[in-house]
């Protein structure tokens, strides 16, 4: 088994290159700036920054017949707000977490052994939500993780995988601590993730690369894997994956919604939800989409009303936990939805 490890200098990669080695894998690595890679491997430099450097590079004999290829390099930097950023470093720093590894792609899977292989790529933050001082970064992420999904979907004998590897203890957070201006309270919170030693373990990354690299089935192809919150090493939860095309995905968000949705028995909704203790779990999917939708309709009947009052997001956290957990709020709530116009003003005083 052949793989290769494109900044396979980097933190993570020294660690998947022990692993692999104890599998007996061929290894290519690569390192730009410090040649300090692991011994007894094949160890190649490449600046992934210079186009010039990947075109020599892919002329290298060793890259021919790999079975897994696994694309590392990753910058945080600009670091700001886009208008702070020097427009040709954040050009720059798009090309170094997207489009030049792209174009070294792009010839390496002509490079690759006959049979079906492996290729991994690495996910950011920012997918479900906006993150703020590093637009560049973030925006190379979610190419990645469409690219992925294109290219496992037009390349039938290579599976794609991206993986989102959490907070782990790397070097690329420097550039946040190196930064504090422009970071502002990122580096704050990047202090204190050092402080109290809050990351994913790399060990747990490198399991769930291992993981993608063994499976046999296609369970990872063209999916986005979050490392610290997906179930991955679960095989029962796989199986669901399979029969899902559209988890771990990059989708537009509540797709099919209609208006004709919100029509509904408010009081049924939360019955289900008394009546089902895991769904009053609120990390739990079904939680979450129920409050969602029930704060919707709240928002539909007090505009559809003209009332003044507002319940706000974690209101609707409030009225599920009173109505399941205290008989006597209950009653009161009851009568608050159970009629043609909700009893918002009356509902809200309970909140309090």
């Amino acid at each position: 088994m052949k793989t290769i490890l494109i900044s396979g200098s980097s933190d993570i990669g020294k660690n998947i290159i022990l692993e692999l080695k104890k599998k007996n894998h061929k290894i290519v690595s690569t390192y730009n700036k410090s040649n300090k890679t692991i011994s007894e491997i094949d160890n190649l430099y490449l600046d992934i920054s210079s186009r010039e450097q990947i075109f020599k590079f892919l002329k290298t004999s060793k890259l021919k017949n790999w079975d897994n290829l696994i694309i590392l390099p990753a910058t945080q930097k600009p670091i700001g707000l886009f208008v702070e950023n020097d427009p040709s470093e954040w050009a720059k720093s798009i090309d170094l977490n997207f489009t030049n590894q792209m174009m070294l792609l792009n010839g390496l899977i002509k490079l690759k052994s006959n049979k079906k292989r492996k290729v991994i790529l690495w996910a950011g933050g920012g997918v479900n939500n906006a993150t703020k001082y590093y637009s560049a970064y973030t925006v190379s992420k979610i190419a990645q993780i469409k690219i992925t999904e294109l290219l496992n979907h037009e390349l039938k004998n290579v599976s794609f995988t991206i993986l989102g590897p959490g907070w782990v203890k790397t070097k690329i957070h420097k550039q946040t601590l190196n930064n504090p201006k422009n970071a502002r309270e990122n580096f704050i919170r990047t202090k204190k993730r050092y402080k109290s030693n809050n990351f994913v373990p790399i060990k747990k990354v490198t399991d769930c690369v291992l993981k993608v690299l063994a499976s046999k089935n296609k369970f990872f192809d063209g999916r986005n894997i979050s490392v610290e919150n997906d179930l991955w090493m679960n095989d029962s939860f796989l199986e669901i994956l399979s029969e899902d095309e559209n988890i771990y995905k990059l989708r537009r968000d509540f797709n099919d919604f209609k208006f004709s949705d919100l029509q509904f028995n408010i009081i049924d909704i939360l019955d289900l939800l008394l009546k089902n203790r895991n769904f009053q779990k609120p990390n739990s999917l079904i939680y979450k989409t129920f409050k969602r939708i029930l704060h919707m309709r709240f928002v539909l009947e007090q505009r559809r009303n003209k009332i003044g009052h507002t319940i706000k997001a974690d209101d609707i956290s409030k009225i599920i936990n009173l109505y399941t957990k205290k008989n006597k709020n209950k009653k009161i709530i009851n009568s608050c939805l159970d009629s043609k116009s909700i009893k918002l003003k009356k509902l809200l005083s309970i909140l309090k």
